[in-house]
Formats: structure tokens, C-alpha cells, sequence
């Protein structure tokens, strides 16, 4: 029986979330062992010149710098034992003292010599305090402070000096870390800062291959490899210089081009930097490190991309293990690791191994993240995968439901609705499958406008569904606004315009229109063999509808004329020894007999049944259309010993 072939487009297509694709979000390196330019201004400090005292006015002024000075000093300790709330009070107050102290100074600096001003200096009070919020995830605040540290530093030492420099590599920071939109602003920050280090210091510093990492980590983020891969080079070339081989941010940077190499496909370059990173970071780091769980998790990944099924899982075990020692049973990365093996673990059929491991990241995420987080979204979407593949689809469609409750944005709920709506299909509730398509269809327009494959594609999702239902006229309707948006969007010839002609005419062979479907299937094998060449199995699907066609009028000739060159296309695509070689031998069979060719109906029953048996089949898998062998054997004594 004929049915519609399903168009697939990015909407409706169904994939596992996060599969094998290496992400683009960089692995950050933003903590206490690696340099992003953040750790400015950390040590403790003295007065060391008393010479304040020589009047009055000296003397109050080197007063409020002591206090100044013990309170920085305290925040500085606070931060080092991890008590950044406390550290955050004292700072403070150091910055509401020293405000003070520079208001005072503005009035009386005739009178005191430049060399009071060796204390802490309000800029590195600020650059502090920009720093807590920073490692807090509090980007807004820590972004007032470091503008208000540039303000400072432009005024005091003028746009050409070092602390100017810094400042704008923090920002630089903080704004790539804020949102992909600020992605040239970072750029412009990190630009500015690199000018002036290298002016000042010249190209091979350890700052300058800082800010190069920075360029670096940009470029990725915005999918431009190569331009990635050229800074980090760079940087990773000075880091070497001037750290050592051993140094973390040599890992830092080891990791950053590896991933920048994984991104470009070239896994092998990728694999040994990774390998690189993880024989550094055992020694710097211990076995059991964060780090080291990332760096795990993304060799088993390579090994997963190339099929190496039994490493990748090796791997993604190893990294599951440190990632329990590291951060705990109950923690967002190891959720993550969980999801990868669980993908591995669809990837290979295994589904009910599968599905427990998704179900263990699951619990894990919806204990240790807030509700609507993605990872959550992403941990559902790859179990409701795993009923639809296990035609649970029950369970799926209640999987689907609960994700699309958690989904906010319209573009993230298109695919969960699409999915919903081939379920409705699948289960046969072609109500709530119109009803749903039909919302996908709206957001889609709102979206994008008449004109994308994805509206094409929920177009003929609605023409499926008007078909299942019998309704042949208001089905074409759809399948031919769905055509003449594809042929926009796709051109004439494209694989895509070849299906939608197809559909279009099994609806018209459903609905009595034989001539019409004859039409689009001679239309749809035109595009085919254009866009795919003539040996396709798409060709040659098209050469068995058309045949049906030439079957309902009763043109037996241009049925087996059909058959045939579908045949030996499907001879040359999947061998003699096919199964489908073996059904259209059955066809061509039925064909002949039709016309009373008794011979060469023999002759491709017995080929046929040759095949069935070699693959292990009996012999009630040839059919015979309208007859039975003991009728046969009757009606054609020659046949008997066959059939």
C-alpha cells in the first residue's frame, strides 16, 4: 500500500539532544588555577613612606591611608581563606575611606609630597571588589566596578598604562562572559588591552599571551576556527616560552586549541592535545580533579565520534568516576556525563540501559538546578527520544508534555510540538495532531515568514494528517502550498521538492485523480533523477508508484517496463541477493502472470524465491496476487514443481 513519504526539515526532524557533537561552549577556565587576566591587585600592601607626617594635613591624610590600608589588608586575607562576604564588607569600607582620603587629597596636594601615595590606591579596591562579583556570577555588579576602575586609571595614569590595560582585558572578561550578544564588545576591550601590553612590553609577555587567549576564546565562540586556532597558537607559543611546559595555563591553552581542533574535525590533532592536557594536569592537579573529569569526558568523546564505541564508554566511565570524587554524586557534571553515556548507550540499541542512565542524570538535575534549566530540558527531551524508539509513545508524548511545560521561548518549543504532533499521529488522535502542527505552523510564520523548509515541512505534517483522515481534497491544498514554499526556498531541483511532488500524487491516486498522479510521479522521478542521479533508491521507489498507476489502468506492459528499470537500479544500489531485489521479483512475478507470460513468471518467482530463502525466509514470503499455489499448479502444470 502507498502512503505519503514523510518531508523532513530542521522542525521535524528528531534527533538526541547534545548526541555527539562536540559543544561550542567553551570549557571556561576562570578559576584560581588558570590566568584569564582577573588576579590584578592580590597582595597585601604597606605604608612605607612616613614623610606624611611633616604637618598637620600630612598627618591626617597618611591616617586615613593606615586604615585604608588594614582594611584592604583584611579583605585580602578574607579572600584567601574563601570568605568573600567578609572580604566584600572590609573592601567596602576600604573604598568608602579612600574615596575620602582622594577627596581630601584633591584640596591639600601641594602640601604633600608624591610619595604619600603609597598606599592602596582606590583602583585596586575597586579591581577587588570587581573581582568577588566576578567569580560570583554577579556580572552587572562586577562590571560597575571595573568601569569605575577604568575611569580611575584613564585620570590618574592616562590611556597609555599598564593598570588602563588590565582594566580593559576585565572587561574584556566580563563581557564575554555576560552574553554571546556583547561578543564585540569583549573584542573591542581585549583589542584595546593588547595594544597597550604589547606596546609596553612587547610581544612575548606572559599578559600579552593572556589577552591573545582571550582573542582566542572569542573567535570560538562566534564559529570562526581558524582565527581561534591562530590566537591560541600564539599564546600557547609564549606560554610555553616563558612558563614551561608544565604550567596550567599551558593546560589552559592545551585544552582551548583542542577543542578549537575537535570543532574543525580534526580529531586526531584534537585527541593529542587533549592527551597533552590530561598527563599536565594529572601531575599539577591530582587524579581526581574537575579538570580532569573535563578532559576525560572529552577523549571519550572523540572516540565516540569515531565509532569507537568501547573506548568512548571506557572513557566516559573514567570521567564519571572522577567527576563523583571531584564534585560529589549529586552534581550538574556529573548529570552531564550521565547524558553522554546514555547517548552512547541509544546509539547502540541498548534502550533500557539507556533510559536508566538518563534517568539517574535526571534526578540529579532536577535536585541540584532550578527548574526550567536546559540541561533539564535537554535530559527530557533524550528520554521521551528513547520511548518514541521503543514505540512507548504514551510515555513519550507524557515526556514531551512535561518538557514543553518547562519551555519558554517559541523557538525552543517548536521541536517538542512537532514531536507531540507526530505522536498524536502515530497514536491515531488526528485531532490533537492537526491541533498541534497547527500551532507549530503559527509560531513558525510569526518566526520566520511563509517562506522557510520549516514551514514547508509542518505544511505537509498537516497534509499527513488531512490524508490519514480521508480528507484527499484539503490535503492537497497543503501539500502544494508545502511545494511551492519548498521550490522557494530549495529551488526546483532538490531531493525535498522531489518528496512533496510524491505526496502530492499518492494523494491524488487515493483520491480517483489517476491522470494527476501520474503527473506529479513523473515530475517527482524528473527532479529525482536530477538531484540524486538516475541510481538512487529514491528513483526507483518513484518507478514502483508509478507502475501502481499504470497497474489501476490496466497497462501491464508499462508495469513490468516499470519494474524493471526499477530492478536493476535496485540491483546496482543493494546487490542481487537483496530483499528488495527479491519483492520486486515478486512484483514483476504477479505482473507476467497478469499477461498469461507463464515462463518468464517462473523464472522470476524462482529467482525471487531463491533470494527469500538465502535470507533465511520460508516459503509464504512470496505473494502472489490473486492466486494460490494449488490454483496455480492446476491452472499451469508446469508450475507444480515450484509451486
Amino acid at each position: 500500500q502507498t502512503y505519503p513519504h514523510h518531508y523532513c526539515a530542521a522542525s521535524s526532524s528528531l534527533k538526541l539532544s547534545q548526541s555527539v557533537n562536540v559543544s561550542k561552549m567553551l570549557y571556561i577556565f576562570q578559576r584560581s588555577e588558570y590566568d584569564e587576566g582577573m588576579r590584578t591587585f592580590l597582595a597585601p600592601v604597606s605604608l612605607r613612606n612616613k614623610t606624611c607626617y611633616r604637618n598637620s594635613l600630612g598627618l591626617e591624610y597618611y591616617r586615613i591611608s593606615l586604615m585604608v590600608t588594614i582594611l584592604y589588608n583584611l579583605g585580602q586575607l578574607h579572600v584567601q581563606i574563601g570568605e568573600d562576604n567578609k572580604a566584600t564588607d572590609f573592601f567596602n569600607s576600604a573604598l568608602d575611606l579612600a574615596q575620602t582620603r582622594d577627596s581630601y587629597l584633591d584640596g591639600i596636594w601641594g602640601v604633600i609630597d608624591d610619595a604619600c601615595d603609597e598606599g592602596v590606591r582606590l583602583l585596586a579596591i575597586l579591581h577587588n571588589l570587581g573581582h568577588i562579583h566576578y567569580r560570583s556570577g554577579r556580572y552587572s555588579e562586577a562590571m560597575t566596578k571595573y568601569t569605575e576602575a577604568l575611569k580611575v586609571a584613564h585620570r590618574t595614569f592616562g590611556p597609555q598604562h599598564i593598570d588602563v590595560a588590565s582594566t580593559l582585558n576585565c572587561i574584556g572578561v566580563i563581557h564575554f562572559h555576560t552574553s554571546r550578544a556583547n561578543a564585540d564588545k569583549a573584542m573591542d576591550s581585549y583589542t584595546q588591552s593588547l595594544v597597550i601590553r604589547r606596546a609596553i612590553f612587547g610581544n612575548d609577555h606572559q599578559d600579552v599571551a593572556t589577552t591573545l587567549n582571550n582573542i582566542g576564546r572569542i573567535h570560538y565562540l562566534k564559529g570562526e576556527f581558524d582565527d581561534a586556532m591562530a590566537w591560541y597558537s600564539e599564546s600557547l607559543r609564549i606560554r610555553r616560552m616563558i612558563l614551561g611546559n608544565d604550567h596550567l595555563d599551558v593546560g589552559a591553552s592545551l585544552s582551548n586549541l583542542g577543542q578549537t581542533y575537535h570543532q574543525m574535525g580534526e580529531l586526531k590533532k584534537a585527541m593529542e592535545l587533549y592527551q597533552e592536557f590530561w598527563c599536565l594536569a594529572k601531575v599539577r592537579l591530582g587524579e581526581n580533579h574537575r579538570d580532569i573529569a573535563s578532559i576525560l569526558s572529552s577523549i571519550a568523546q572523540i572516540h565516540h565520534e569515531q565509532k569507537e564505541h568501547d573506548k568512548a564508554i571506557e572513557y566516559y566511565v573514567k570521567a564519571l568516576q572522577v567527576g563523583e570524587a571531584s564534585f560529589g554524586e549529586n552534581h550538574p557534571e556529573v548529570a552531564s556525563t550521565l547524558n553522554k553515556i546514555g547517548n552512547l548507550l541509544c546509539e547502540q540499541g541498548n534502550l533500557d540501559a539507556a533510559l536508566k542512565t538518563y534517568e539517574k542524570g535526571l534526578r540529579i538535575e532536577k535536585m541540584m538546578l532550578e527548574e526550567g534549566h536546559p540541561n533539564i530540558s535537554m535530559t527530557l527531551s533524550n528520554i521521551a527520544y528513547v520511548y518514541k524508539q521503543q514505540d512507548k509513545h504514551i510515555s513519550a508524548l507524557n515526556m514531551y508534555k512535561k518538557l514543553l511545560a518547562l519551555q519558554r521561548r517559541s523557538s525552543d518549543k517548536i521541536s517538542t510540538l512537532v514531536n507531540i504532533g507526530q505522536l498524536y499521529y502515530k497514536t491515531e488522535n488526528y485531532t490533537q495532531a492537526l491541533l498541534t502542527f497547527t500551532e507549530v505552523l503559527r509560531i513558525q510564520r510569526g518566526m520566520h515568514g511563509n517562506d522557510s523548509v520549516d514551514v514547508a515541512a509542518t505544511l505537509s505534517s498537516i497534509g499527513f494528517v488531512l490524508f490519514r483522515q480521508e480528507l484527499f481534497d484539503d490535503a492537497l491544498q497543503y501539500f502544494i502550498k508545502s511545494l511551492r514554499v519548498c521550490k522557494r526556498s530549495l529551488g526546483e531541483i532538490h531531493g525535498d521538492v522531489a518528496k512533496i511532488m510524491c505526496n502530492i500524487a499518492t494523494v491524488c491516486f487515493y483520491g480517483g485523480y489517476d491522470d494527476e498522479a501520474m503527473k506529479f510521479y513523473r515530475e517527482s522521478l524528473k527532479v529525482e533523477q536530477a538531484a540524486f542521479g538516475h541510481d538512487h533508491e529514491n528513483v526507483a521507489r518513484t518507478l514502483h508508484h508509478v507502475s501502481q498507476i499504470h497497474q489501476q489502468q490496466g497497462e501491464l506492459n508499462k508495469v513490468i517496463e516499470c519494474l524493471e528499470e526499477a530492478l536493476e537500479i535496485e540491483r546496482r544500489i543493494f546487490g542481487d541477493d537483496s530483499e528488495k531485489v527479491a519483492q520486486t521479483l515478486n512484483q514483476l512475478g504477479n505482473a507476467h502472470m497478469q499477461r498469461g507470460e507463464v515462463t518468464k513468471m517462473m523464472d522470476v518467482f524462482s529467482e525471487a524465491m531463491r533470494i527469500y530463502r538465502r535470507l533465511g525466509y520460508d516459503g509464504e514470503k512470496l505473494a502472489i496476487a490473486g492466486f494460490d499455489f494449488y490454483i496455480l499448479s492446476k491452472m499451469h502444470p508446469e508450475c507444480a514443481a515450484v509451486a
